[in-house]
């Protein structure tokens, strides 16, 4: 990718690839809406739940996003205590941290490892 660039808010994320953006929305019942835009329009708009079935009073509050090797989001749902890491591509959840069984400053980072792999 030659050109990405994150603009991240508590509750919408925009990620730009040359002429192209996704912005990622947080809203109730654990569902993310992703609009997709070319030059400024939009050309698609994508529904995602962190729930099957989907959960009433369930919100997403905080979307963070990041590259590594691709671009990846991450998200919590209050409330809760697990956040979880979106493959942006396939719009699907790669991994998931569970907040409550990190102990307070008795582990080290390095320690603590993403618990749940998806498949």
């Amino acid at each position: 990718m030659d050109s990405l660039l994150f603009f991240i808010s508590s509750e919408f994320i925009y990620v730009f690839w040359l002429s192209l953006c996704e912005l990622w929305c947080g809203q109730t019942q654990g569902k993310i809406s992703i609009y997709s835009t070319v030059d400024s329009t939009v050309t698609n708009q994508e529904i995602v739940y962190h729930y099957d079935p989907i959960v009433d009073n369930l919100d997403v509050y905080q979307l963070v996003g990041g590259f590594c090797d691709k671009p990846i989001v991450w998200s919590y749902v209050y409330p809760g205590c697990v956040a979880y890491q979106w493959d942006t591509a396939n719009r699907t959840i790669l991994h998931k941290l569970d907040c409550s069984k990190l102990a307070p400053c008795s582990e080290s980072l390095m320690s603590i490892s993403i618990e749940e792999h998806l498949s």
